[in-house]
């Protein structure tokens, strides 16, 4: 018996170091991915740079490249640079140097939109989606080189376009970085470089107001290149680097609570170092005001459990700096990063099946707080009344609590722990449902 024992807590300890790592690389498709998207059935899309796009039906377990209709025969590709899902699943693709695309078959088949503009094969192209009244309105932004700048909204999925004017706009402008359509009003919002700052307009594009910062301030700064809106209406825009700021001079993320009008520095826990031309490359929200925010270079990956007001960084698992091109969660909370190699990265969440035919009787939730200082809560959700166990484990695998026994109903689970006692370190639990196991960590912290 004492070896059997011993052999599960080796187990034990052997699960939680690869549990300690936060992404896990999903199997490799071999080539550079610039964006990310998923849908309402919780597939994940990814625009590459060999003018396809991938999908994964299994959380990254297999992917399937698409080309048809984005392939145009000739000897270069281009890079899928971005990727959105319109009012009913319809996928909508940017391809630099070739257009705006539209598949209705989850990525299979795509077909050329009628954006009316001849375009440069170098162009920059990027295009944000947002449903009103029932259908898909389409934001585009066309950067040809500065002469060749141009702005475009459907109301209708991308059938028809109407130019925007770019009059409104500064004079000299040299680029556009984005656009952004606010999912509690009828703003929109475009960025503009170079030292131009980032607008919005409350009538499609009439009329357009600066609303980073003051341009004579030592905080302005026109490099923005990523905005999103949280579940809540909050609006994130990630701002570049900037060597000049008192703020951070590392890139760094803004939050407005009052759709644009007025924004905070979220910069708490943050790496406020210079980073000369660092980026904040995506913003993605998750359950339970989770944040994710990934850069373009050395600061790697930011992680928020509260809405932004503080980030920790968690760049485990992944490969070099963890640095990052987008992240996106799914409809099901689980998180996929698309690194600046060739690989992508999950983070699965335990308490959503992988297989929506998987059949179980619970799902493990990460420990929280993290890191615990005085109690840690393991949640639990079962699809019916079952018996719970729970066993914690030091790193060298000698039970430090009593076992903890409750019998539950079906739903949600919080089975609360004393760790004030504990030294500071990783800690394994062992949850038994019904008599099944799973594992888990968490980490203590009296700091």
């Amino acid at each position: 018996m004492s070896k059997l024992i011993l052999v599960v807590l080796c187990t034990i300890v052997l699960s939680f170091s690869a549990e300690a790592q936060f992404w896990k690389e999903t199997t490799p498709f071999g080539t550079v991915t610039e964006c990310l998207a998923s849908n309402s059935k919780g597939w994940v899309f990814a625009g590459a740079e060999n003018s396809s796009v991938y999908r994964t039906k299994n959380l990254g377990a297999t992917w399937e490249r698409f080309n048809n209709g984005l392939e145009d025969g000739g000897p270069n590709f281009f890079t899928v640079s971005s990727l959105s899902v319109g009012v009913n699943d319809e996928l909508y693709a940017t391809m630099n140097g070739k257009g705006l695309y539209k598949s209705t078959d989850d990525g299979e088949n795509w077909a050329a939109l009628p954006i009316n503009i001849t375009i440069n094969p170098a162009a920059r192209i990027v295009a944000s989606t947002k449903v009103v009244e029932g259908k898909t309105k389409i934001f585009l932004c066309y950067d040809g080189g500065p002469k060749f700048l141009f702005l475009r909204l459907s109301y209708d999925g991308g059938a028809t376009f109407s130019t925007i004017p770019t009059s409104g706009l500064p004079g000299l402008m040299s680029s556009l970085f984005f656009t952004f359509q606010s999912p509690n009003s009828n703003r929109i919002f475009v960025s503009v470089a170079y030292n131009k700052g980032l607008y919005k307009s409350t009538n499609d594009g009439i009329n357009w107001t600066r609303i980073d910062s003051d341009p004579n301030s030592g905080e302005s700064d026109d490099n923005f290149i990523t905005m999103a809106a949280a579940p809540n209406g909050d609006l994130f825009v990630g701002r570049n680097s900037l060597p000049a700021s008192t703020k951070s001079q590392n890139a760094c993320i803004f939050r407005s609570k009052d759709d644009g009008l007025t924004w905070t520095y979220l910069i708490e826990g943050w790496d406020k170092s210079n980073i000369t031309t660092n980026k904040i490359t995506g913003i993605a929200f998750g359950s339970n005001n989770m944040v994710y925010a990934t850069t373009e270079k050395t600061s790697g990956t930011f992680i928020s459990t509260n809405n932004g007001d503080s980030w920790v960084s968690e760049n485990t698992g992944i490969s070099g700096d963890g640095s990052a091109r987008a992240v996106i969660v799914t409809n099901r909370n689980h998180v996929f990063l698309s690194e600046k190699g060739p690989s992508v990265y999950s983070h699965i969440d335990p308490t959503m099946s992988v297989n929506d035919n998987e059949n179980r009787s619970a799902y493990l939730h990460y420990a929280s707080p993290l890191p615990a200082n005085s109690d840690v809560a393991i949640v639990v959700s079962t699809v019916s009344s079952a018996t719970l166990r729970l066993h914690v484990y030091s790193a060298q695998g000698l039970v430090v609590r009593p076992e903890v026994k409750r019998e539950v109903s079906a739903g949600m689970h919080r089975m609360s722990l004393d760790v004030s006692g504990l030294a500071n370190g990783l800690y394994a639990y062992q949850l038994f449902v019904d008599g099944v196991p799973s594992v888990g960590t968490f980490i203590v912290s009296h700091d």
